[in-house]
């Protein structure tokens, strides 16, 4: 699920980046569906990318 104006109502952030396994044209249709491996995958690229962004920031 892809929560951008949650993002923007709550943290008032208009700029946000939608990642994730799965197809984009299928996205939130009955036919929505993303294989195990390509959640993990998005899953380690979403980790890593945090550990980098905390890093720099600390």
């Amino acid at each position: 699920m892809y929560d951008q104006k949650h993002v923007d109502r709550t943290g008032k952030l208009k700029n946000c980046v939608g990642y994730g396994p799965g197809t984009l044209g299928l996205a939130l249709m009955p036919d929505d569906d993303a294989g195990v491996i390509d959640t993990l995958v998005s899953v380690k690229a979403v980790a890593r990318s945090l550990v980098e962004l905390l890093v720099k920031l600390h």
